[in-house]
């Protein structure tokens, strides 16, 4: 929907709380910034209450939004944590009507707390879901039953796929509050590459977090066999993590290191996709991944596991089929079983040597992005949720 054809609401005070926020671009920080950037663009009073960090301005305005780095407390005193959240809380309690708690963690519990005492909305969307998702982190606090407690009287949950939406019921959270909103993606930004250049050797991408939940391994082992049956390739891998050594060394050990860019962190991925011909996610778990809504906005031959919310972005239709043979064709990409280095292998080769199928998949994805998950779309959802009575 575009900008000028967005209904007019009554201007909103809403406070985002996430745990950590720019210059930090995880997916949760970016698609909170987006989303308060937009709603601010929207005429929409919008401020983001996030962790403190040593180094950092307490207060800054980052890129036209008001943030306060004040939340502090460390995990050992989950209760100092809290604490914190409370006071910030009631001191800024003039400057917003509406909370949104980015994640399910400590701070979410004293913003609903605070809210059933002063008669704010106060609502929270999990980010991911399975080993590495909301409710696993959770299970590791010392607070965990309270905060889940407190959580199941937020006015409304977001889910942004099928198995965190599972995952809520299976926790008790009543469905009559659960509300699917998806991830974003700014289409503007990101969006196909006009008269792109053909390169003889095609360009393979990984963007995002360097840990295990990423798969990145996974990649590497299935670039590992194009190398041995002599298949040409460039790939880059953009993003910083804990296992950022453990990859070079691995590439080292496959004897594709040569072939292999680690380009580290960038706070503007969007020029890495204007020069990527296949873009690949080999998660283990996910939500629902903002590089693969950017991939698809830009109109990528797209290669993921089928996790999160992956298969519904990428197989609307038949969401979680993966086939015997380890890929399956979707809609808007291909999907690989998890843990299938050999699959992935197998659904690269295909897209390299295809590129009518590569750009036809690409388009649909792009069609399906723009219709469902468009950032001026996706924020009117938000918006119109958080101001209704």
């Amino acid at each position: 929907m575009p900008e000028k054809d967005i209904p007019k609401s009554r201007p909103q005070k809403i406070l985002l709380i996430i745990g950590l926020f720019h210059p930090f671009i995880g997916g949760a920080e970016r698609e909170c910034q987006n989303l308060a950037k937009k709603l601010i663009s929207m005429g929409h009073s919008v401020t983001v209450l996030t962790g403190y960090i040593d180094g950092l301005p307490p207060f800054e305005i980052v890129d036209g939004i008001p943030v306060y780095r004040k939340i502090r407390g460390w995990h050992v005193f989950e209760l100092t944590y809290m604490i914190s959240v409370i006071v910030l809380l009631w001191r800024h309690r003039k400057s917003f009507d509406h909370i949104l708690c980015f994640g399910l963690y400590l701070y979410t519990a004293p913003a609903i707390l605070f809210g059933r005492c002063t008669g704010k909305k106060v609502f929270f969307r999990l980010e991911c879901s399975g080993v590495f998702g909301d409710f696993q982190r959770l299970a590791h606090l010392k607070s965990a039953k309270f905060i889940l407690r407190c959580a199941k009287w937020a006015h409304r949950f977001f889910a942004i796929s099928n198995e965190i939406e599972h995952e809520l019921l299976c926790n008790g959270f009543s469905p009559n509050k659960i509300v699917r909103i998806p991830n974003s993606v700014d289409t503007e930004r990101f969006a196909p590459l006009r008269n792109a250049e053909i390169s003889d050797v095609p360009c393979i991408s990984f963007i995002g977090r360097l840990d295990r939940q990423k798969g990145i391994d996974l990649l590497l082992l299935a670039l590992k066999k194009l190398f041995d049956n002599g298949v040409p390739f460039k790939a880059v891998i953009v993003g910083d993590g804990p296992i950022k050594q453990e990859l070079i060394d691995l590439a080292e050990q496959c004897l594709i290191s040569g072939f292999i860019t680690f380009a580290g962190l960038q706070q503007d991925t969007a020029p890495f996709y204007r020069q990527t011909t296949i873009l690949v996610l080999p998660s283990r778990d996910e939500g629902l991944p903002l590089v693969l809504l950017e991939g698809m906005a830009s109109g990528l031959g797209i290669i993921a596991a089928s996790v999160g919310g992956i298969p519904e972005a990428l197989n609307p239709d038949a969401a979680g089929e993966v086939s015997s043979s380890g890929y399956t064709l979707c809609d808007n990409g291909i999907l690989v079983h998890p843990e299938d280095a050999a699959g992935l292998a197998s659904a690269i080769l295909i897209l390299i040597k295809d590129r009518d199928l590569r750009i036809r998949l690409g388009a649909h994805a792009r069609r399906h992005i723009a219709k469902h998950y468009a950032l001026d779309i996706v924020a009117q959802q938000y918006l119109e949720l958080i101001s209704t009575r």
